[in-house]
């Protein structure tokens, strides 16, 4: 029956071809009557796109429910936002075959969520047109606050516009093998409570906005960046109590942001003992400055020519005992 959504109290037509009595509208008067219960605060998910969509491999198209999860999971390129925020129902997210997303990833406050696995994911561009943090950065990947979350595999990821990894408690590793560019937004590693490694042997140049900032994760103990040649935006590395050692072999230029009142900010790392950045020659526009680390021994920058205006800052560092740094030895302590 053409636009019959519940048929089974519709009249029933005779053989003989008798035209069915249209049944009277229920009268809002009678006693009899239970009105509907309809709840304005509760939304329905609305109608998504189908599997079919994704036949010849491209999702065109924002994911924004669990549904559409799994009905892009097949796709090779998606044109949209994978943005999951408060979903209770998502322990995983799994897309086996994705390279490519012209479009933001957000994923955040999903109580539930124990694994991010996209292996084959090699690019994510489109950040500049995502919507900005509350500061005005930006973040093509943006995982936060996912308590449960354990695992983030990114393992092809090769070039992104920005990267922010915050207050996922449970994450103890965050390796991207074959990362070599961040391109725009900001990289930013926040607040990770239990995170003890952080990986990116390729990753070669940072062009951010305002920093490239790994902070305030407590158990972290290693950071490794050993093909790390350039920064184009402020450089922070503070409050990470657990970190021992900071080891930049390649690293040559910090050139600073426009927005951000240091260049290299080394700060309040209570176990840190070494700074080893024995190729860089210039922070630009902004100043160097090593302070309240409480244990450091060994500053070595040897080959540090330039900073802006002069501006290098050694203060509370009163236990260390081998400092070079090249043009600026005066201000060692």
């Amino acid at each position: 029956m053409v636009g019959c959504t519940d048929c089974s109290d519709a009249p029933e037509i005779s053989d003989d071809n008798a035209t069915a009595t249209t049944p009277e509208a229920p009268n809002p008067t009678d006693p009899t009557v239970t009105p509907p219960i309809s709840n304005p605060t509760e939304l329905e998910e609305p109608t998504v796109q189908n599997t079919e969509d994704c036949d010849d491999g491209i999702w065109d198209g924002d994911i924004r429910y669990e549904s559409d999860l799994l009905a892009a999971s097949n796709c090779v390129e998606i044109n949209g936002y994978i943005e999951l925020e408060n979903v209770t129902s998502i322990t995983e997210i799994d897309f086996p075959v994705l390279e490519r997303i012209n479009g933001q990833i957000l994923l955040s406050e999903l109580p539930n969520l124990m694994s991010i696995s996209m292996p084959f994911l090699t690019t994510v561009v489109g950040a500049d047109s995502s919507p900005a943090a509350v500061d005005g950065s930006y973040f093509a990947i943006d995982i936060n606050d996912n308590a449960l979350l354990t695992g983030i595999n990114l393992s092809s990821l090769v070039i992104v516009e920005g990267v922010n990894i915050s207050n996922n408690a449970l994450l103890r590793e965050i390796a991207m093998p074959a990362l070599t560019t961040v391109d725009g937004g900001d990289l930013r590693i926040w607040d990770n409570n239990g995170l003890t490694n952080v990986s990116m042997p390729l990753l070669t140049t940072v062009r951010v906005i305002f920093e490239m900032d790994i902070s305030s994760n407590n158990t972290l103990h290693t950071i490794k960046l050993p093909s790390l040649t350039m920064v184009g935006s402020s450089f922070r590395i503070k409050k990470n109590a657990a970190l021992q050692s900071l080891d930049l072999p390649l690293l040559t230029t910090v050139v600073g942001s426009f927005f951000m009142d240091v260049g290299i900010l080394i700060s309040d790392n209570k176990t840190l003992t070494k700074i080893d950045m024995p190729l860089l020659t210039t922070v630009d526009r902004d100043s160097l400055r090593i302070d309240n680390n409480f244990v450091l021994m060994n500053i070595n920058m040897p080959t540090l020519d330039t900073v802006s205006n002069d501006q290098v800052i050694i203060e509370d560092v009163d236990t260390v005992t081998s400092c070079n740094l090249g043009n600026y030895n005066n201000f060692c302590p």
